[in-house]
């Protein structure tokens, strides 16, 4: 018998992951952007229920976020625990939530268990002046109550 024909001898239904879920999850993310280019959906749902930029984010991969970001996720549909933001956020990592903004994150969306959004955390913050400019010509609304 040749290699490939019963490929259940090898694996379980359960093992089953595609070669994109593993390159994720070894945090390959050099290799992500050419199998997203061959068809590889960015926002699957691996078997563990995370999506690429849950993993990436959950590690505090800040390079992965920054990868996936480039590659426009569908950031506001997986993430109903603002995880990906509000963890962003939390770490001050004001260019990667700028990125993640870029690839379709509602930048009004709240990012805590509060009303805070971005911008608001953003004039608690340290961060320059630039980036509060820079949230507000993404759309950042000014008058939101926190």
């Amino acid at each position: 018998m040749g290699i490939g024909l019963m490929p259940s001898l090898w694996c379980s239904v359960a093992d089953v992951q595609t070669a994109f879920e593993v390159w994720v999850h070894a945090r390959r993310w050099g290799r992500v952007p050419f199998l997203v280019g061959l068809g590889a959906n960015i926002n699957a749902v691996f078997k563990d229920g995370q999506t690429a930029l849950d993993v990436a984010t959950r590690a505090e991969d800040w390079e992965g976020v920054h990868v996936l970001a480039g590659l426009k996720p569908s950031v506001n549909t997986h993430f109903q625990d603002r995880s990906t933001v509000a963890k962003v956020v939390g770490e001050e990592k004001w260019n990667l939530i700028l990125e993640i903004i870029d690839a379709g994150a509602d930048v009004n969306m709240p990012v805590n268990d509060g009303c805070d959004t971005v911008l608001h955390l953003a004039c608690r913050s340290k961060c320059q002046l630039t980036v509060i400019e820079q949230l507000l010509q993404k759309g950042a609304d000014p008058n939101a109550k926190s």
